[in-house]
């Protein structure tokens, strides 16, 4: 049986990872792969939230509000998360090799994507943690947002 193997753009984003990973230090990797991920943010669904922020005025409305608009996001007690089934990244989705070729350092660039989401709505600074992605081999993408005080 004849697999497909990845092109050489799809190797080139991993021979880039490898490369950051190599020469510099873990903080300029961070910044960098969050700010490509605030870059690839899409501006409507950050506006959306914005509105519905406004419209609500209060961060449990908003979030309550805003799940049923983008179903990534899951409200479990206290915490909430922006989770997914899959690494919904188009970089990651088109690769035709071994996730296990991209480093942890990848998933920081889907950390600034969402950072960029709810910063853009609240306007103000969030955290967010990363706590398990299909790159860092479990079967989904969990990421904390600290948006309560």
């Amino acid at each position: 049986m004849n697999e497909q193997q990845p092109s050489w753009s799809q190797n080139w984003k991993v021979w880039m990872l490898n490369s950051l990973n190599k020469n510099l230090s873990e903080e300029d990797r961070i910044k960098i792969l969050e700010e490509c991920g605030r870059a690839c943010h899409p501006p409507f669904l950050s506006d959306l939230a914005r509105k519905i922020f406004e419209k609500t005025n209060d961060i449990d409305a908003f979030l309550e509000e805003f799940s049923k608009e983008y179903e990534g996001l899951h409200l479990e007690g206290d915490n909430i998360y922006v989770v997914y089934d899959k690494c919904v990244c188009p970089s990651i989705g088109d690769y035709l090799g071994d996730l296990a070729d991209f480093t942890e350092t990848y998933c920081y660039c889907s950390r600034g994507w969402v950072k960029e989401l709810f910063e853009k709505a609240l306007a103000k600074s969030i955290e967010v943690d990363i706590i398990e992605t299909v790159v860092r081999d479990s079967d989904h993408c969990r990421f904390k947002v600290h948006l309560r005080e």
